[in-house]
C-alpha cells in the first residue's frame, strides 16, 4: 500500500518538460545572438583601431623618407620597389612594422598616389586616386594621398579594375575605410620640419 508522501509526489510530463526544452533553447538563442553581435562590435572596433595605427604609420613613414611607401603586391607586406603601374594592393606591414592581419585575419588594401611615392615630391603634386564607396565618390579631385581600408569579415574586395580608382562596399557593407588627402600629408610633413618645394616634384 502506497503513503499518502508517495500518493502526493508525481513526475513531470512530456508536455511539461517539451514547454521546459523549448523555453530553453530560445533562451540559448538569444544568448548566442547577443554573443555574435558583441564578437562583431569587437573585431569591428580593432579594425578601425588597425586602420587608424596603419594611417599613423604610413604619416610617419613619408616624414622619414620624404615619400610613402608603394604597396606589397601581395599579402607578405613586402612593399614594391616602384609602383607607378600599380599604385594599388596589400599594405606593406613588414615596411611598416604593423601586425599582418586585420581583426578577421585579412591583410589591409592600400593605395597609393604615384606622385607621392616618389622622393622630392613638393606642394604642387597631385594626387592621383579617385575613392568611391559604392557608386559614391568620397573625394574632390586631386586630393587623395592615400587610401588604406579593411575587406571586412565577408572577405569581398570591390576594389577592382582601374589602379586609379579604389572602391569599397556600400555604407551599410562591412568594408571600413581611411584615406588621407594631400594636404594633411604636406602639413604632417612640413610641421616635422620636411621641406617641400612648391614645384610638383617628380
Amino acid at each position: 500500500m502506497r503513503s499518502s508522501k508517495q500518493l502526493g509526489m508525481r513526475g513531470f510530463s512530456l508536455v511539461e518538460i517539451a514547454i521546459a526544452l523549448v523555453v530553453i533553447s530560445l533562451l540559448a538563442g538569444s544568448l548566442m545572438k547577443a554573443f555574435q553581435l558583441q564578437l562583431a562590435f569587437g573585431r569591428s572596433t580593432l579594425a578601425r583601431e588597425q586602420l587608424r595605427e596603419a594611417r599613423e604609420a604610413l604619416l610617419n613613414y613619408a616624414v622619414v623618407n620624404q615619400r610613402l611607401p608603394c604597396p606589397a603586391s601581395d599579402s607578405s607586406g613586402i612593399a614594391q620597389t616602384s609602383c607607378s603601374s600599380t599604385p594599388k594592393g596589400w599594405l606593406p606591414w613588414q615596411e611598416l612594422g604593423l601586425p599582418a592581419r586585420d581583426a578577421w585575419g585579412q591583410t589591409l588594401r592600400y593605395a597609393v598616389s604615384t606622385a607621392m611615392s616618389t622622393s622630392g615630391f613638393g606642394l604642387g603634386s597631385t594626387g592621383s586616386l579617385q575613392l568611391y564607396q559604392g557608386s559614391n565618390r568620397m573625394n574632390n579631385d586631386e586630393a587623395v594621398a592615400f587610401v588604406v581600408w579593411s575587406i571586412g569579415s565577408d572577405g569581398h574586395d570591390a576594389s577592382s579594375g582601374s589602379n586609379a580608382v579604389v572602391t569599397v562596399e556600400s555604407p551599410s557593407s562591412d568594408d571600413l575605410v581611411e584615406w588621407v588627402s594631400r594636404y594633411l600629408l604636406f602639413g604632417k610633413m612640413l610641421a616635422a620640419g620636411r621641406s617641400l618645394s612648391f614645384g610638383a616634384g617628380p
